[in-house]
C-alpha cells in the first residue's frame, strides 16, 4: 500500500498542489498532530511495512527491463536509512491520497474506507512490485478526485506523456543483450 500511495502521489501531483488540497493536507496533518497516538499509529504502521512487511521477489531483482527493478536498485534497497526516510514520504503520500478523497462530492466516509479496503486485497498479496497492478486502483482514484483546474489537467497530461517518451525511447533506441539470451532484450514498463 506504501508504493500505492507513492506511485499515486507521483503521477496525481498536479491535484495535490492545489492550494485547497494542500491547505486541507495541512490541517489534518496539523489535527494528526494534536492526536498523537493516531500519528504514532500511522508511522508506526508505515514503519513496520517498511522494515518488515516487504518481500523482495526473485523477478524484481533479475528481471532489468523494468521500471521497478531500477526504483528498486537505485532507491528502495540501497540502504536500512534509505528506508527509514521513506517512512515520512510514504506518509505524506497517504495524507495527500485520503485529503484528495475527501474533497469528493458529498463523498461518505464509508466510500473511503471501502476504496481502501479494496485497493489493498489487490496490492498487497502480490508479491512482485509490479507498476501495472497499482493502474486500476489509481484509475479509481483519478476518477473520485475533484474536477481540477486546465493547469493541472495540463500538467498531469505532460507527466504521462513524458513517461511514455522516456518508455518509448528506451524501448526503441536503447536495446541490450543478455547473456544467458539470444537477440537483444527491450525496456518496458
Amino acid at each position: 500500500m506504501c508504493y500505492f500511495a507513492l506511485f499515486s502521489a507521483i503521477f496525481a501531483a498536479p491535484h495535490f498542489l492545489q492550494f485547497k488540497i494542500v491547505r486541507s493536507a495541512a490541517l489534518n496533518l496539523w489535527e494528526s498532530i494534536k492526536q498523537p497516538l493516531i500519528l504514532l499509529f500511522s508511522l508506526s504502521a508505515i514503519l513496520a511495512c517498511v522494515t518488515k512487511g516487504r518481500y523482495v521477489h526473485k523477478y524484481l531483482l533479475a528481471d532489468n527491463r523494468h521500471y521497478t527493478f531500477y526504483l528498486w536498485r537505485k532507491l528502495l534497497s540501497r540502504s536500512p536509512e534509505t528506508r527509514l526516510a521513506m517512512v515520512p514520504v510514504f506518509f505524506l503520500a497517504f495524507l495527500m491520497v485520503f485529503t484528495t478523497l475527501s474533497h469528493g462530492y458529498g463523498r461518505k466516509p464509508v466510500w473511503t474506507l471501502i476504496y481502501v479496503l479494496a485497493t489493498a486485497a489487490v496490492c498487497v498479496p502480490q508479491q512482485l512490485l509490479e507498476l501495472r497492478y497499482f493502474i486500476v486502483p489509481y484509475l479509481l482514484l483519478r476518477l473520485h478526485m475533484p474536477r481540477a483546474p486546465v493547469w493541472c489537467l495540463s500538467l498531469e497530461l505532460l507527466i504521462y506523456a513524458s513517461v511514455n517518451a522516456l518508455t518509448i525511447y528506451l524501448f526503441l533506441y536503447k536495446p541490450f543483450p543478455w547473456p544467458s539470451e539470444q537477440g537483444l532484450q527491450r525496456f518496458m514498463w
